[in-house]
Order: structure tokens, then C-alpha cells, then sequence
């Protein structure tokens, strides 16, 4: 066990739910936490140095100038649309990805009172998460779990904690379980919808049951439009850079492409968790940080707001209560034991995998659709004048 948080809801009987699992990079208010937190860090590690996606591509330009030029005119001409990339999956009509752009209103990120690591000996914060020469204070698959809201219910939900996780439905790029989504229906009539990888609240909206029926109306192809551009930045992609364009959201993950990861969320039922301040009822959720397994503080986030985050204007409020720490001792020992399963070089296909196929893929008439780009949008490409 390493760094962690838990956001934690607890509904009018007292239950506690887990809302997400943070990883290396979660957020603490109080001074004394962070230092608190550093300081049993470099108890346990000793020399601690932190990988950071910035400044690994500072030291890749310094170094490689010549290549680095060339990544810079291919990631412009993709912007431009000149060239595709994996990315070209996120024009669809059906992506969940508006969050990206979404800004926070006291949004910051996290930094750490370390080097950089540029290879050196020592043990990694993790913050850009890579399987390095050396160790890394948090494990490398736990962490990519802690990124992913889809893997943490998918995952978490067998576990000895299984019943702290709400039940949690996959939607976006056509894909969605009728199943699924009804059973979350018969439950409630409000619910949460969260980014797969979304942070600091982007993206998070209550939403109501007729807005899940939308979502059962696209379930088909990632796209319904005969769109030109996205056929011609398919058709390119498929001819020169061997980037599939495929007819289901499932056959990108069967070919290990996960960049649909940010048009993709999840549906949850809608946890009222609410706490008395000032003689006011306010929406709540609680952040709780734990270190080498240890309890070290918790906080309410509070507001009006039944999106409670820092970053979007909730109060931080101290809070403890006796059953906290065994219950985030319980999750985080929980997470550690099932990211030991599994291999980090495959991890993520194989979890989408086991999920797509436990609920059923779907199989296209189209020739092309197990190759790459489908023979019907080829076709309707040769129309196009």
C-alpha cells in the first residue's frame, strides 16, 4: 500500500458507498496532510523522484530536437485534420467527451516536493504512470485502475468490498447493456454520469431516466452519420497508417486501441449524501487519504451542489468517524489484491475484453469489420464526388 484517497458517500441509513478511488495524484486541502503524507513516503522509500509527463517531453525536446520537431508538425497536422490518428474515434456524433474541454473553476493540479525522475536510482511517484526501470510507490496496475471509473465497479464489484461500489452501467460510442441500464432504471429515477477519465468533477452530471433511454437509442455503430470527412480521415488512417476504422466500440479494444477511453462514461445510481453546516443542508462527499496503509486524515467536501468538489467551489470541512479507517484499510487492501491478478502488458485489453465478451459482442455483416475498415464505407466513400 502506498498513496491513495476514497471519495466516500454515505446515504440517510448510514451506509458507505465508494464514489472513485484516487490514485498518486489525489488531492489534500491541509498543509499538514500533504506533510504528513511526504514524510511517511520517504520513511518507507528513501530517495523519491517523480514521473512527470511534462517534463519528460521537456527532456525529450532538449535531447532530440530534430525528432521532437516531427512530433510536433504530426500532432498539428492531426489537429488540422490532415492526418488521422487513433483519436479520429472521438468525432463520432456518440462520444461522451465534452469534458475534456470543460474547465474548472479552482482546478489545479498536483505537485510534489521531489525531483524529477530521469532515470536515476530511486522510487517513483508514479504521477504519469509507466512501468520504469525502477520501483513505483504505487503499483502500476492499482494505479491504472484509481484512472478508471469503468475498471474500478468492474473490478471492485467481486471483491470482499464489492457491495461498497454502486452498481455502475458502460455507455458512450454506441456502446451500452439494455440490461444494465433498465436494472439501473427499476432502482431510481436520478443518477450520476461520470467520465471514464474524467477529474476534479469534469464532465459529472446528474441525470434522469429519460436521459439513459437516449443513451439505449444509440447502442449500434459508433456513428450513424455518412460522414465525409470522418470516412476520409478513416480511410487514410486504415491505407497509411494501418489505424483500423471499425464498425463497433468493442473491436477497438479486441485490437488493443483504447483511445475511446475519453468518449466513454459511466452511469451510477444518484447517492443523496447530505450533512447539516451552518444550520444548512448540503450535499456531501467525503476524502478520505490513506498512506503505506495508513489512515492519515479525511475531509467533507460540502455545497449546494450535488457535485461535490473542490475544484468546483465546495467547502472542505474536517471529518472523522470510528469505522472510517478499517473501512479504507478494507478497499485499498481489496484494489492492491486484484491488481495483483493480472499482467500489466495486457492488463487493459484484458479487462474490456472479459467485460465485452461476459455481455456480448456484437458481429457486424460488413467483410472488412474484423480487418479494419468496413467494405460499406468504402463504398459509399467511391460515391462521394
Amino acid at each position: 500500500m502506498s498513496l491513495y484517497s476514497l471519495d466516500i458517500l454515505i446515504d440517510k441509513e448510514g451506509q458507505k458507498f465508494v464514489s472513485e478511488i484516487n490514485g498518486i495524484n489525489s488531492g489534500m486541502i491541509e498543509e499538514q496532510t500533504e506533510k504528513k503524507v511526504y514524510a511517511l513516503l520517504k520513511e518507507k522509500y528513501g530517495t523519491l523522484t517523480v514521473n512527470s509527463e511534462v517534463e519528460q517531453w521537456k527532456q525529450f525536446q532538449k535531447h532530440h530536437w530534430f525528432r521532437s520537431f516531427f512530433v510536433k508538425v504530426k500532432r498539428y497536422l492531426e489537429w488540422k485534420g490532415f492526418l488521422s490518428s487513433d483519436n479520429d474515434i472521438l468525432y463520432s456524433e456518440k462520444a461522451y467527451h465534452e469534458w475534456v474541454y470543460e474547465r474548472s473553476v479552482h482546478g489545479s493540479t498536483v505537485s510534489f516536493p521531489f525531483e524529477f525522475y530521469h532515470g536515476q536510482n530511486s522510487t517513483v511517484i508514479n504521477s504519469y504512470n509507466q512501468l520504469l526501470p525502477h520501483p513505483l510507490v504505487n503499483n502500476y496496475i492499482a494505479e491504472e485502475i484509481s484512472r478508471n471509473k469503468f475498471f474500478q465497479y468492474w473490478l471492485m464489484k467481486d471483491s470482499p468490498v464489492g457491495k461498497y461500489f454502486p452498481p455502475a452501467a458502460l455507455v458512450g460510442l454506441g456502446w451500452g447493456d439494455e440490461n444494465e441500464l433498465r436494472e439501473l432504471q427499476e432502482k431510481d429515477t436520478f443518477f450520476v454520469i461520470k467520465p471514464l477519465l474524467g477529474c476534479q468533477g469534469k464532465g459529472v452530471r446528474i441525470i434522469n431516466t429519460y436521459e439513459i433511454d437516449r443513451f439505449m437509442e444509440q447502442i449500434g455503430p459508433l456513428t450513424d452519420k455518412a460522414d465525409h470527412t470522418t470516412l476520409s480521415a478513416a480511410y487514410f488512417s486504415h491505407i497509411i497508417n494501418n489505424r483500423p476504422f471499425l464498425h463497433y466500440l468493442e473491436n477497438y479494444a479486441a485490437q488493443g486501441i483504447f483511445a475511446f477511453e475519453n468518449g466513454m462514461a459511466v452511469i451510477q445510481p444518484f447517492i443523496r449524501s447530505k450533512m447539516e453546516f451552518n444550520s444548512e443542508t448540503l450535499y456531501s462527499s467525503i476524502r478520505a487519504i490513506i498512506c503505506n496503509g495508513q489512515f492519515v486524515d479525511a475531509y467533507a467536501r460540502l455545497s449546494p451542489d450535488p457535485v461535490c468538489n473542490i475544484s468546483r467551489s465546495a467547502i472542505g470541512q474536517p471529518y472523522y468517524d470510528d469505522d472510517l479507517p478499517s473501512f479504507c484499510s478494507d478497499v485499498i487492501t481489496a484494489l492492491e489484491e486484484v491488481a495483483v491478478r493480472y499482467e500489466p502488458e495486457s492488463f487493459r485489453q484484458n479487462v474490456y475484453n472479459s467485460y465485452f465478451n461476459e455481455k456480448g459482442r456484437r458481429r457486424s455483416a460488413l467483410l472488412w469489420d474484423n480487418f479494419g475498415f468496413p467494405l460499406e464505407q468504402l463504398q459509399h466513400l467511391n460515391r462521394i464526388k
